[in-house]
């Protein structure tokens, strides 16, 4: 599984990314909107947590603009922020994200919101592994 981190707080971002690459995930970092989106064009992403203040613009645009695109407008988000605003979670709510983190972040929390989105495959249910040694 592979993780996009859009958060321009350096310090919380590396120690996210850490803490993910630990869970055996692969983790990218991104500080601005616009690195954000060239990470998305190079890569395929399974999750993206997405701060909504950057420096460059807010996140919620961002969201909507993957929202508007083909390739992106199914992408599992959960939001990272030091608030909660009335207008910002109206917003939110139309856009589908999977969670919304306050910061400072709850460690077990995000691990639960990763694990979620981990089991389920692309149209949304959960994956199955089964295993038979009998040949018929």
């Amino acid at each position: 599984m592979r993780i996009l981190i859009v958060e321009d707080e350096h310090r919380l971002g590396e120690l996210v990314a850490k803490g993910l690459r630990e869970e055996g995930l692969a983790a990218d970092l991104a500080a601005t909107r616009a690195r954000a989106r060239e990470l998305m064009i190079e890569n395929p992403y399974d999750l993206i947590l997405l701060d909504l203040m950057l420096p460059d613009g807010d996140g919620l645009s961002l969201l909507r603009q993957m929202r508007g695109e083909a390739r992106t407008a199914q992408l599992p988000v959960v939001i990272v922020s030091g608030e909660k605003t009335a207008a910002a979670e109206r917003e939110v709510a139309s856009l589908d994200v999977e969670d919304w983190l306050l910061k400072p972040i709850d460690g077990e929390r995000l691990v639960r919101a990763v694990r979620h989105v981990a089991g389920r495959n692309p149209a949304g249910r959960p994956r199955v592994l089964h295993v038979e040694d009998d040949a018929d």
